[in-house]
């Protein structure tokens, strides 16, 4: 059973990030996504920098390397706890995933006891990350489109899983 270690991204070298803006974009509807974050400009580089060093990002280490980074949000007045992950390409498909989440729940009722719920979303067409919620115990809840702007929306599948049970 792997460990897992939360690190926050407040002070992640600028390779890590782009590591994982990289990753993130590969699965997007972008031209290039392969260096991505090398063909932005030095304005775009920092806003992404600043958006992963915000404090809600988290590398994770097992066995003392980058697996990948979990985010999360909380809005006031909720019980929810939103979560997004990115698994670097070579940790994927080794069953990471469900000891990950559980590791990250953990995590998350130590600094927020009052939550109740995880919500994560996976693009429709990414069936691995569906089938990992699934196993991880997560029900659908909904289906959306999202993306980052009118002209790249794709659609989305929201799940939600009890913390604790």
């Amino acid at each position: 059973m792997p460990t897992f270690l939360f690190e926050n991204l407040t002070s992640a070298s600028k390779e890590e990030i782009a590591t994982l803006s990289d990753c993130y974009f590969e699965a997007r509807i972008i031209d290039s996504p392969s260096n991505y974050f090398a063909k932005l400009s030095n304005s775009e580089q920092a806003e992404i920098l600043a958006f992963y060093r915000n404090g809600k990002f988290l590398k994770i280490l097992e066995s003392g390397k980058m697996v990948g980074s979990i985010g999360h949000g909380v809005k006031p007045g909720s019980d929810i706890i939103m979560i997004s992950y990115i698994l670097l390409p070579m940790f994927r498909g080794k069953g990471l995933f469900h000891p990950l989440i559980d590791a990250f729940a953990a995590w998350c009722l130590e600094r927020y006891p009052d939550k109740k719920y995880f919500r994560a979303n996976a693009e429709k067409t990414n069936l691995a990350s569906i089938i990992s919620l699934r196993r991880a115990g997560f029900e659908f809840l909904e289906e959306r489109m999202d993306g980052p702007d009118e002209d790249h929306q794709v659609p989305f599948q929201c799940f939600i899983k009890k913390i604790s049970e």
